[in-house]
């Protein structure tokens, strides 16, 4: 089939939560054409990258702009950067299938137009629940204006989907807010990643455990408990914590390396392989989120830390089910964000169990091949084509 997926998070280069989706979809022998955006470029143009992708490079605003109004603006503009293009590059194809994923929910007119030109079905990745995620973070006050305009926008977007895959049961039980009909599209569908053929290093004899946390630095990563808590263990041998990625709160964290360096080590991007190569190394995967949250998020970055056989301590919400994930499996930790008191106290007993380290490292290397394969997810999207059960 021909895929048309339009997304403001794919990176021809790689290190996007969609890459590994893609090729495989390709390997099946599916033919897709990336419409993504690029604020770096100075026109609109489609390539073909290897058989059987294409990419149509959109020149767009920046969805990640620090300053909310501009981004606001990139957001609502982008609608009809995606639809001009489209029209000027795609205008004689054919596709089967339009493939999308939140965030942003504002492509909701491009799937719409998609639909009605090439007369394709719908299939909508759920990775961002917006606007509630913002009224939690207080971002946006509740039944203002700008919130009303949104939630007609989201709701618009589960209509026009026929397919919704889900991260988790709690998102899943998320569109039961919905009427009937909206309800019977939604479906789990898991982050995934092509699993790994490495073997997970770990050293028992290494007296410190290093602490990785790695991607977006924003709002939602509750970067002010992250850096506190590391600032709380400064004086505590055993531990070592290393951040790597750029985002809305990234000065923060410049901020703290350049008065702290003691346990801790800020690099704002490095590498693919690079970054790969620290995966393997370190001996513990972070994830942080703010406490506020009332929607569940299964940040991506959960199967990237266990394809690499690494145990996580995730620091979050109580109203995610991230740690169903985690703590039945023995795959990790978790912590109450509000519990600044027990995550000090946790951090410490992961150092001084390095065994339990090493176990609970092999759990996550067997869970992410029986529930995070992106084979799985490819499976699932051609059995949504095909009239088939995921099951």
């Amino acid at each position: 089939m021909k895929i048309i997926f339009p997304t403001i998070a794919y990176s021809p280069d790689g290190g996007s939560i969609y890459n590994d989706l893609v090729d495989c979809l390709v390997t099946h022998g599916h033919e897709i054409v990336v419409c993504r955006s690029d604020p770096s470029i100075d026109h609109t143009t489609l390539k073909t990258i290897r058989p059987g992708i294409k990419i149509l490079n959109i020149k767009t605003g920046n969805q990640f702009e620090h300053n909310l109004i501009k981004k606001g603006i990139n957001m609502l503009l982008l609608e009809r950067q995606f639809i001009s293009g489209i029209k000027k590059y795609l205008h004689d194809d054919r596709f089967d299938l339009v493939l999308y994923a939140t965030p942003p929910i504002s492509l909701n007119g491009v799937v719409k137009f998609c639909k009605k030109v090439f007369k394709a079905r719908s299939f909508l990745m759920l990775k961002d629940i917006f606007p509630q995620n913002a009224i939690d973070l207080e971002m946006i006050k509740p039944n203002s204006i700008i919130h009303k305009y949104f939630l007609r926008k989201e709701t618009n977007l589960y209509e026009i989907s026929d397919y919704i895959g889900c991260m988790s049961n709690k998102n899943l039980e998320y569109l039961m807010n919905y009427d009937d009909s909206i309800q019977q599209k939604g479906h789990i569908f898991f982050n995934s990643i092509k699993v790994a053929d490495n073997r997970p290093i770990f050293d028992e004899e290494k007296k410190t455990t290093d602490f990785v946390f790695g991607g977006n630095l924003g709002k939602p990563q509750n970067i002010p408990l992250l850096l506190k808590m590391i600032d709380q263990l400064k004086d505590y041998p055993l531990a070592r914590f290393t951040i790597v990625g750029k985002g809305s709160e990234e000065y923060l964290v410049k901020k703290y390396a350049r008065e702290n360096n003691s346990n801790f080590t800020y690099v704002p991007y490095l590498p693919k392989e690079a970054y790969d190569s620290l995966l393997l190394n370190c001996d513990i995967g972070l994830i942080c989120l703010d406490p506020r949250f009332t929607i569940a998020n299964i940040p991506s970055k959960l199967p990237t830390y266990y394809n690499y056989g690494k145990p996580v301590l995730a620091i979050t919400d109580t109203s995610t089910d991230l740690k169903d994930f985690i703590e039945p499996p023995k795959c990790g930790w978790w912590c109450d964000a509000n519990n600044t008191q027990k995550i000090i106290a946790t951090i410490k007993e992961i150092c001084s169990a390095k065994a339990e380290q090493h176990r609970r490292g092999m759990n996550a290397k067997h869970y992410v091949k029986k529930h995070f394969d992106v084979e799985r997810n490819a499976k699932q999207i051609e059995n949504f084509m095909e009239g088939l059960s995921d099951e």
